[in-house]
């Protein structure tokens, strides 16, 4: 049955609260920013050489996401157009898919 509004029965969370699934991931939040952190140092701190850099290369997804995993786009969400400079010093622009001809953004 669903939640009904001016529900007198008392059945439901108090308007505002947060449910027991959030409280739980900021405990855990809480947690991790604090004994959590600290453990992770000296884990860390115990790791050399490939392990070390294995482990810094995938925690580093969690700070800043790989460019594959976001959408690039132009200004008011335009597809971007792509200029390759060539080792001889001369310009070529990539057109897109389906565009008949080739667009220059300088």
């Amino acid at each position: 049955m669903a939640f009904e509004k001016e529900n007198t029965k008392g059945r439901g969370r108090p308007s505002g609260s947060k449910n027991r699934k959030t409280e739980e991931w900021q405990i855990f939040s809480d947690w991790m920013m604090g004994e959590g952190l600290i453990r992770f140092r000296q884990e860390m701190s115990k790791l050399k050489g490939r392990d070390y850099v294995i482990t810094v290369k995938d925690m580093m997804e969690y700070f800043q996401p790989k460019l594959a995993r976001t959408e690039l786009t132009g200004k008011d969400g335009q597809n971007l157009g792509v200029i390759v400079y060539l080792p001889n010093g001369s310009m070529e622009t990539i057109q897109e898919a389906g565009d008949s001809s080739p667009k220059q953004l300088l």
